[in-house]
């Protein structure tokens, strides 16, 4: 096979259409289970001018994708046939999410977006003493974020254009962000999803999203990469097939927090925050499925960016996630007060809160000074909205202190910083 492909490129190169034609017939006849042939030949037929040729080996790509488990690849590729004909919406209904359902039952981490929202409540402990801040623990009711090493490993850089990528193993494959957005809604909510959703190109160089802008959609890349330049790092972190951007979203009138930026030709579908929101009033389980979403992506962020975690490997990474747990504070919770001690450092997950020097809002992490001098804190802070939090409880602060003294060093670093937030988990 490796022969016939490079006799392939070597056609395309050279202009000989008709011959490269030929070749992708073989290929398609050696692989028939292989959705990307059909594809290629697909978008050949299209580029000769043979339409009605093309959408029929479109379509035959969207079933095989669909088949391997390649939801988002598959709703794409028949976004492309609505495209060349908009009497063809029936081909999208045949996008069937089965196959993807079985890879993540099978491969992916559990999911706990139906959970979420009972979070147990942070209240005061009743023998807390004057000079601290202190909530009761909920160990029986404990909920983490399970993280996979997928999640928060750096990436490799992409292969020279002219190699093909491989596609994901089944086990990788079930572990993409995407997959679960796909996957664990009902049949009825997908077809809504993706029967309003809009399959974007962005060439090489050109921004998918900017600072700044309304943030009104949710983005699920299905082909390509790209860069999120976030202010203030250094690096920025590289995204690909299978990722979810724009989570910022899922909250209510924020605007982008970070540069996306296509690195190569990109391809995603965008779903409107309109739609999303009309489906969570229809299905409530995609609700706690979009917090679980977002709450991976901020800890998955912070296990990457924050000079706290970003130095370990990832299965070591994998094993701080768990350190977290995720909390509800109701409007007015002190979390932390000036001149007493804290017992926890936090992410915000989901609402604001209110510090003596800015609003936190997702992504946010403050209580780090305190925890680290165990001296009272210097800055207060109150929930200003109902609020979600990730929450390391002091007791596990201090596990990480004596267990991993490098990040005891980056979190002492980040005391003597003047920022009493940081934010380090910032969302696009």
């Amino acid at each position: 096979m490796a022969d016939i492909r490079d006799r392939l490129n070597t056609a395309l190169q050279k202009g000989k259409l008709e011959k490269a034609l030929g070749l992708y017939e073989q290929l398609i006849a050696d692989s028939p289970d292989e959705a990307r042939w059909p594809h290629r030949r697909g978008d050949l037929l299209l580029r000769m001018g043979r339409k009605e040729a093309a959408l029929a080996s479109f379509e035959v790509a969207v079933d095989l994708y669909a088949r391997s488990g390649f939801i988002a690849r598959a709703a794409a590729m028949a976004k492309v046939v609505m495209g060349l004909d908009p009497d063809r919406g029936d081909v999208l209904e045949r996008v069937d999410p089965a196959a993807a359902q079985a890879l993540r039952q099978r491969h992916g981490p559990p999911s706990k977006s139906g959970k979420i929202r009972s979070a147990p409540l942070l209240e005061p402990a009743p023998d807390a003493g004057d000079d601290e801040v202190r909530f009761t623990e909920a160990e029986s009711q404990m909920l983490t974020l399970d993280l996979s090493e997928l999640e928060v490993m750096s990436k490799p850089p992409p292969p020279p254009e002219a190699e093909e990528p491989p596609d994901p193993t089944a086990s990788l494959l079930a572990q993409l962000p995407a997959m679960p957005l796909f996957s664990d809604v009902s049949r009825e909510t997908l077809a809504v999803l993706l029967g309003d959703s809009e399959h974007v190109i962005v060439p090489d160089g050109e921004a998918l999203l900017k600072t700044g802008e309304a943030s009104d959609a949710l983005y699920v890349i299905t082909s390509g990469h790209a860069d999120v330049h976030v202010p203030g790092l250094h690096h920025p972190i590289p995204v690909d097939e299978g990722d979810v951007i724009g989570e910022t979203c899922l909250l209510d009138d924020v605007q982008r927090r970070a540069d996306v930026v296509a690195r190569g030709d990109l391809e995603a579908l965008r779903l409107p925050k309109a739609v999303l929101d009309a489906c969570v009033k229809e299905d409530p389980a995609l609700e706690g499925l979009l917090l679980e979403l977002l709450g991976r992506r901020l800890l998955t962020n912070l296990m990457k960016t924050s000079p706290i975690f970003a130095g370990f490997d990832p299965s070591t990474r994998v094993e701080l996630a768990k350190l977290f747990e995720i909390r509800r504070a109701d409007e007015g919770t002190v979390l932390l007060e000036k001149g007493k001690r804290g017992d926890g450092l936090f992410v915000v997950l989901l609402g604001e809160i209110e510090t003596d020097e800015e609003v936190a809002k997702a992504g946010g992490v403050f209580g780090h000074a305190s925890l680290l001098t165990r001296e009272p804190s210097e800055v207060g802070a109150v929930a200003k909205t109902d609020a979600l939090l990730l929450r390391m409880p002091a007791r596990r602060f201090n596990e990480l202190a004596a267990l991993y003294p490098p990040a005891l060093m980056a979190i002492s670093e980040l005391a003597q910083s003047d920022d009493a937030v940081y934010p380090g988990t910032t969302t696009t």
